[in-house]
């Protein structure tokens, strides 16, 4: 069964990462995704606020 994963497609983030080793990416995305998700959460309460300011 091991001789046909090889075959299966990759998604090209997949290959990045398996192309520059998954060290220094990981960081680099596990970063990222923090940064929008406090982003994200920014704007609930922006949101929030302003609609009970109303």
């Amino acid at each position: 069964m091991r001789e046909h994963l090889h075959r299966l497609p990759v998604h090209p983030a997949e290959q990045l990462l398996v192309a520059t080793g998954s060290g220094a990416p990981t960081g680099l995305l596990l970063g990222a995704s923090g940064l929008l998700a406090a982003a994200g959460a920014a704007v609930v309460v922006a949101v929030r606020r302003r609609a009970m300011e109303s």
